[in-house]
Order: structure tokens, then C-alpha cells, then sequence
């Protein structure tokens, strides 16, 4: 018996020696059962066991299948849908820039920049 380094270790060990006298238990009283004849309860599967037997990765059914072919059909169409939206969002986003910069470029005889058209811009970056 190793000490245990921390609690979560110290805990390990106390449920994993309950479990293995509990199981030693039981199979103590089944054994007495036999010997005096008795009728022996059948035992329970274990619920946890890595048993491949019960259920092997080869052994899905064709709803499963079904059922994951349509979620990964549905991933598809939503991600096909998320890259459309964001194209239209950067055509929307690109043709504002461009009426923007055509008014903010123009310029007066002089060559001096037009202040309204820079104004307008900013209210419509605040609104």
C-alpha cells in the first residue's frame, strides 16, 4: 500500500478497495450458496465493463448511420449558408466603401477636400 500523494488519490484508493472487498463479498456468499445447495441468484451484468461484445463499433445500426450522415448533411448546409452570408455581408461592405471614398474624394477648385460628404459619412458610421 502506496501512501497517497494528494486526496483525489487517497480517495481513488478507498473506493477502488471498498469495490474490491465488496466484490470478494459477494463472491464469498455465492460460493457458500452452492455448497449448501441453495438456489444461486443469477449475477448482473456489469454495466461499465469494456465488454466489446455488447456493442463493437462494426455493429451500428443503419439509423445511427442515417442519423449522422443527416447531421453532417446539416453541418454542411449551415456552413454553406454562414459562407454566403459572409460573402454578401463583404459585397455590402465593399460597395459602401466605394460610394464613400467617390464622395469623400471630391474636392473643391481649389483642390481643398469637400466637408459634407466627410460629415454625412460620419453620421451614417454613427447612426
Amino acid at each position: 500500500n502506496r501512501r497517497p500523494h494528494n486526496r483525489y488519490e487517497a480517495k481513488r484508493q478507498q473506493i477502488q478497495s471498498s469495490l474490491t472487498t465488496k466484490a470478494r463479498l459477494k463472491k464469498q456468499y455465492f460460493k457458500l450458496l452452492e455448497k449448501e445447495g441453495l438456489k444461486v441468484p443469477e449475477r448482473k451484468k456489469d454495466v461499465f465493463s469494456n465488454n466489446k461484445s455488447l456493442n463493437s463499433g462494426k455493429e451500428k445500426t443503419k439509423g445511427t448511420k442515417n442519423m449522422q450522415q443527416e447531421k453532417q448533411r446539416e453541418k454542411l448546409e449551415q456552413q454553406q449558408q454562414q459562407q454566403k452570408e459572409k460573402q454578401h455581408q463583404r459585397k455590402a461592405r465593399a460597395e459602401t466603401r466605394r460610394k464613400n471614398k467617390k464622395a469623400v474624394g471630391k474636392k473643391t477648385s481649389r483642390g481643398q477636400p469637400l466637408m459634407a460628404p466627410r460629415i454625412s459619412c460620419l453620421l451614417e458610421k454613427i447612426e
